[in-house]
């Protein structure tokens, strides 16, 4: 998972998109290693979990807050966790988030590209955190 996000943020960083390649890649990842911890039993659940965040997050897609790589981010990470544990991600990204935008607002006329956040580096710390390397 550590790997798929870095893979993610490299690619963020420099086109500005997360390639549907890596998603797939980290969904059938995911998917295997819940197939074989949980088993079969657990496929419906699955799929439940990484459709959350689509369902969830699809509101501040449409107003243009989380581009839409970000958000099928959210569900390779939703594939691979609980949702409990999920949610501690998300908790973290979005702080990480807000403190990266209020940076960026407080200097705006000395940071590049002053309007947008790579969200897929606020993700990256939030597993992170929930990884317990950052607390």
């Amino acid at each position: 998972m550590l790997g798929i996000l870095i893979l993610a943020v490299c690619s963020d960083v420099r086109t500005e998109k997360i390639r549907n390649k890596l998603i797939l890649a980290g969904l059938a990842t995911g998917f295997l290693i819940q197939i074989y911890e949980k088993g079969i039993s657990f496929i419906p659940l699955w799929f439940i979990q990484i459709s959350i965040p689509i369902f969830l997050f699809y509101p501040i897609f449409r107003i243009g807050a989380l581009g839409a790589g970000d958000i099928k981010l959210f569900s390779v990470i939703a594939g691979f966790l609980t949702l409990k544990t999920w949610w501690v991600c998300v908790e973290a990204a979005f702080l990480v988030g807000a403190a990266m935008g209020l940076f960026k607002l407080l200097f705006k006329n000395y940071v590049k590209d002053a309007h947008t956040i790579h969200f897929s580096v606020p993700i990256l710390a939030g597993y992170l955190y929930y990884l317990g390397v950052v607390r």
